[in-house]
Formats: structure tokens, sequence, C-alpha cells
């Protein structure tokens, strides 16, 4: 009886340390990958430590999360920056237009940050 304990036991620890090695191999995965939706955590990060206001999700700035508040603001800053020039609000979504091309941005509150969606990059 006290050998099948400890060889239960020592059949926990194996599988305690087999999970332990796979979610550390999961974690180190994860930490490559370098797009949307991974660098959510290190955006609001920077949201939240006041190093940022706005911080593009992905390579092309296509997604972004901004900090609370007025929602046109803050992105139009950062597209204005980029030549664009608000045009107007239609519900959910905000256009901008730089030359004769017209940037739609898809924009919604979730989880305390805005959210946008960009047609094109800026």
């Amino acid at each position: 009886m006290n050998r099948e304990r400890i060889h239960r036991k020592n059949k926990m620890k194996i599988a305690v340390w087999f999970v332990l090695a796979l979610s550390t191999i999961a974690l180190i995965m994860l930490m490559e990958v370098k797009e949307y939706p991974l660098s959510v955590p290190k955006a609001i990060l920077a949201i939240e430590t006041g190093n940022a206001s706005l911080v593009p999700l992905t390579s092309d700035a296509s997604k972004m999360v901004g900090r609370r508040g007025p929602s046109e603001k803050q992105l139009s800053a950062y597209l204005g920056q980029r030549g664009w020039e608000y045009s107007d609000t239609n519900g959910d979504l905000i256009f901008y237009k730089k030359d004769d091309v017209t940037l739609k941005v898809h924009s919604y509150f979730r989880k305390g940050y805005w959210w946008y969606d960009l047609d094109k990059a800026p």
C-alpha cells in the first residue's frame, strides 16, 4: 500500500513537470509571435503606464487600441500626423480623407478601451 502511494506520487510529479514543460514551450512560442492579438497585453501595458494613448496592434497599423476618452480625438491626432484629415462620423464608423482617398475606421468601446479597425493601412 505504501508502494502504491509512492508510485502515485511519482506519477503525479512527472505529470506536473510535463505540464510545466509544455506550458513553458507554449509561452516561448507565444512570445515569438509579433502580430495581433498577441501584442494586445503589451499595448494595454503601454497605455496603462502612460507611455502611449494609442497603440498599433499590427505592423501596418490597421488595428489599434486606444485609451479611454473621446474616440476621434486621439485617432485624429495619430492619423493627422500621417496626412489624414477627419471627415465624418456615422455611428461606429469614422471617416478620414487624404487627397481623394477615404479611410474608414470601425471603432468600438470594449473592456475600457477604444478598439479601431482601419480598412487600409494609414
